[in-house]
């Protein structure tokens, strides 16, 4: 079955690694200068076969959101229409790093964890604006987890990132 299985049988399109692929793409996409990338398919659907890319699962299982689903929510509630993406410098070993911004000074910097074991990073951001915090997968299983007001440490945020998630600073006020 298309797209595969993952080592332990699961799914892979059910799986935390495809959801932090796909996140690593995003990323990567806008440090090359895109503001967006498309998922083939939200849903688990039948075409000509059945296809489970989607990050939302089959209707006959009542549409179970898949860590993907998750994924995507932290890029479309923390990013709006029209924002562009933004140069970002340095690097750090196992990690990606992407900003995008509005023109009235609106603000998201993500940072992606690709390895397996717990990274440390930190990101410096101009001015001195209150930055909140949204997590995806920090337990491992997928969800996203509001982190409050980030805490600034001498000018720069201190990123604790969990294995294969990604933390959203944003200016923006993440919705329930």
């Amino acid at each position: 079955m298309e797209p595969g299985n993952h080592d332990d049988g699961t799914p892979i399109a059910s799986t935390t690694l495809q959801a932090m692929q796909l996140a690593w793409f995003q990323l990567e996409a806008m440090n090359r200068g895109y503001c967006a990338t498309v998922v083939w398919t939200l849903e688990d659907a039948w075409y000509d076969r059945l296809m489970p890319y989607g990050v939302i699962g089959a209707a006959k299982d009542n549409f179970p959101l898949k860590p993907g689903y998750h994924m995507l929510r932290l890029f479309t509630h923390t990013i709006e229409p029209g924002w562009r993406a933004m140069k970002v410098d340095g690097a750090a070993d196992g990690c990606i790093v992407a900003a995008a911004r509005d023109a009235k000074g609106e603000l998201t910097v993500l940072a992606l964890n690709q390895a397996e074991t717990p990274r440390e990073i930190v990101v410096a951001v101009p001015g001195s604006a209150k930055l909140n915090s949204v997590t995806w997968n920090h337990a491992g299983d997928g969800p996203l987890a509001r982190g409050g007001v980030a805490n600034l440490q001498g000018g720069a945020y201190v990123l604790k990132l969990a294995p294969l998630a990604a933390t959203a600073l944003t200016t923006k006020e993440f919705p329930e």
